[in-house]
């Protein structure tokens, strides 16, 4: 298993380390929220996180979205997408990640 350069924080998502992350997933066929499609994350560069859906559509989701996907979650930490549905309408996609990231930091805590 290869190295992480990711950390913990306690009670919000740490963006750079969420991105860190999230690059660790890139390839990876993951998931929606509710289990009922699957998506695959592509890239992540400075500006954006992009996403390969099951229509083979790929989808861009500015990094200034997923920003404000991460603090409103630190408020609410729901995983419910209509809750950030006045953020993005893509949503689900961050929250399958975030969804992720809490689990192993759940199995790994420090």
């Amino acid at each position: 298993m290869q190295s992480l350069s990711w950390r913990w924080t306690t009670n919000s998502i740490d963006t750079d380390a969420f991105v860190a992350f999230c690059k660790t997933m890139i390839g990876r066929e993951l998931d929606m929220i509710g289990g009922k499609a699957k998506f695959t994350l592509q890239n992540i560069t400075l500006h954006a996180f992009y996403y390969q859906v099951s229509d083979n559509k790929l989808l861009k989701q500015n990094i200034r979205y997923v920003k404000r996907v991460l603090e409103q979650y630190t408020n609410l930490k729901s995983l419910n997408p209509g809750h950030y549905a006045n953020i993005t309408h893509n949503g689900h996609y961050i929250l399958a990640l975030i969804q992720l990231y809490e689990n192993l930091k759940n199995q790994n805590p420090q």
